[in-house]
């Protein structure tokens, strides 16, 4: 598998945990979540005025047989 990133931005979201692993529906079968998942490598939380940010970094891990 190729190295497949996925960084997104949300506003301000507490669950996320870096090593957490989560799905994205609606990708490629190769990205499908009997073949791997994604796992939170870093998170960033911003204030910025009064709202909240945070940014997660995440890369594809395949599950190997």
């Amino acid at each position: 598998f190729p190295s497949h990133d996925s960084d997104f931005t949300v506003l301000g979201m507490s669950g996320f945990q870096v090593g957490h692993l989560f799905n994205i529906k609606g990708l490629p079968e190769q990205y499908s979540s009997n073949r791997g998942a994604f796992q939170v490598e870093e998170i960033t939380h911003k204030i910025d005025g009064k709202q909240w940010i945070t940014e997660v970094k995440s890369n594809f891990r395949p599950f190997y047989k």
